[in-house]
């Protein structure tokens, strides 16, 4: 019984055995193919994740469920459905800093599922450098990302 219960999860992130004109798909690997079905880009410093001026339009859902500051970085707790493809995260800020005490800047997590339409629901640690904001040692800024409020003070 437990076994019929794992089928339309299964069948949710399932391809057909024909590719798009009937003949056997192609056996060559693909960059989005030869990376782990479920896995999220690697957190820390040595990811290359850095705060940067863009535009978070066209994001896919994403939560933050939490958001703290380490040294120089921000580390957040994200969360969104998928499972059956990579995912991508960037972490925009419009460049704009609030005139008040301390500043205040607005950050939003840009989401890229790349075409994953799949159901599970994913958490994943990311770390993104706080170096382009051009917060000056000794002063603080306010982040807010997604409702989650931090204070960032080099």
């Amino acid at each position: 019984m437990r076994s019929l219960l794992l089928l339309p999860a299964l069948l949710a992130c399932a391809t057909t055995p024909d590719g798009p004109s009937g003949e056997p798909p192609s056996t060559a690997a693909t960059p989005a193919a030869a990376a782990p079905a479920a896995a999220a880009p690697s957190a820390g410093p040595a990811s290359g994740n850095a705060v940067e001026q863009c535009d978070p339009a066209g994001s896919a859902p994403i939560e933050v469920s939490a958001a703290r500051i380490d040294g120089d970085a921000l580390v957040l707790e994200l969360a969104h459905s998928g499972g059956c493809g990579s995912h991508g995260y960037r972490l925009c800020w419009d460049g704009a800093i609030a005139e008040s005490d301390p500043g205040q800047a607005r950050l939003e997590v840009l989401h890229d599922a790349g075409g994953d339409m799949c159901e599970a629901w994913l958490s994943s640690t990311q770390t993104f450098s706080l170096a382009p904001l051009g917060v000056a040692k000794g002063d603080q800024l306010v982040l807010s990302v997604h409702g989650q409020s931090v204070t960032y003070a080099p």
